[in-house]
């Protein structure tokens, strides 16, 4: 099954509801959505057409998921994360309130044993569509990440990283909180991106990462269109 030429492994729905799956109250459910056995779906959540839930995952409440997207076991989408700041005489820590959501939109595949943290307050930790997340993946409170991006196995986003369309993320990359990269970065396996990159087409890289120019098409980068 292909959209917008793109395509995402073993996205094919039988269609099936497990009965030994919890769904929350007012969860709308689109077309031809399946949802295996263990699989918690809270209230306020959002399914898409010939979606696909794995066994052993956990959908929090208020969670957006597009159509055809493909979440494999042991994920937990909505998941509270913790971010604070400092009292007046800096003593104490503050916890803030994680009140926000995730939006995931059509065709995108989440690898299993992935974290992504809801946003804090009211804003949206935001998955484009046609994203591939390779297993092990944490994604942070209001982490975007732009359409048509590759995140290998085992990256960590800090809160608010915002990564561009057309992005390869290399395995155990980790990224500050806040940071942006532009689009058609490249991040190199192992890499710690600690500040902004905002030129399009570079090549990050190191501990720190430093920027250098890509060269060429590499393998395996998703090439840009006018979409």
């Amino acid at each position: 099954m292909r959209i917008n030429d793109f395509s995402i492994p073993g996205n094919n729905s039988n269609g099936v509801i497990s009965k030994n799956a919890i769904i929350g109250e007012n969860v709308e459910l689109g077309k031809n959505v399946q949802i295996d056995p263990f699989v918690i779906v809270e209230a306020n959540s959002i399914i898409g057409d010939n979606s696909i839930i794995r066994s052993f995952t956990r959908i929090y409440s208020n969670t957006q998921i597009g159509n055809q997207v493909e979440i494999e076991s042991n994920c937990t989408v909505g998941t509270t994360g913790v971010a604070w700041t400092w009292n007046k005489d800096q003593t104490k820590k503050i916890v803030l309130p994680q009140l926000g959501r995730v939006v995931i939109e059509d065709n995108c595949f989440i690898g299993a044993n992935s974290s992504i943290v809801r946003g804090s307050l009211s804003e949206a930790t935001h998955i484009e569509k046609n994203i591939l997340m390779a297993p092990g993946c944490r994604i942070g409170h209001g982490t975007v990440i732009g359409a048509f991006t590759h995140f290998a196995n085992n990256i960590a986003t800090g809160g608010n990283t915002q990564i561009g369309r057309y992005c390869f993320i290399g395995s155990g990359a980790t990224f500050r909180p806040k940071v942006q990269i532009a689009a058609r970065t490249i991040v190199g396996s192992g890499s710690v991106v600690i500040k902004n990159q905002i030129e399009e087409g570079m090549t990050l890289m190191g501990v720190p990462a430093k920027a250098y120019p890509t060269k060429g098409q590499p393998t395996g980068m998703p090439k840009p269109k006018n979409n």
